[in-house]
């Protein structure tokens, strides 16, 4: 009898917080993006190593951003301790075995500054892919 008036009263609950929220615009703070990099779009960044720069670093604005391994190979972090960028996508040198996984977690602007700075923005930038391939990334 009481599991059969907590559901009720939850059923309740979540029909009132449905009614509530029916009048509100859709949340605009939250979603899902498919990024397209192609190895010949213009306006790429060419690094001194000869790699290209399709996505400029950056920090995210958001908690966190969950990353979906890519098609191709190209999603770079900067770590501070060794001050230099890291392939985060099975890439080479130091990080390989560190990112064989297949979603990356990144700490955005808002849980940095939410935290007091126990948490650090993850600054990041994406690689064109080699030539004749494609990147799509979520």
């Amino acid at each position: 009898a009481i599991e059969a008036e907590e559901e009720a009263a939850a059923a309740a609950t979540s029909k009132e917080a449905l009614e509530a929220h029916a009048g509100c615009p859709p949340l605009r703070h939250s979603g899902l993006r498919a990024c397209r990099y192609k190895s010949d779009a213009p306006g790429f960044v060419t690094l001194a190593s000869g790699r290209r720069v399709a996505c400029e670093e950056h920090n995210d604005v958001g908690l966190l951003t969950l990353d979906p391994r890519a098609s191709v190979p190209g999603l770079q972090a900067f770590r501070q301790s060794s001050r230099r960028w890291v392939d985060l996508e099975g890439g080479q040198g130091e990080a390989a075995e560190e990112t064989e996984g297949l979603l990356t977690v990144m700490v955005g602007d808002t849980l940095a500054a939410v935290s007091g700075g126990e948490y650090t923005s993850c600054r990041h930038r994406v690689l064109a892919p080699e030539e004749g391939e494609e990147r799509v990334g979520l």
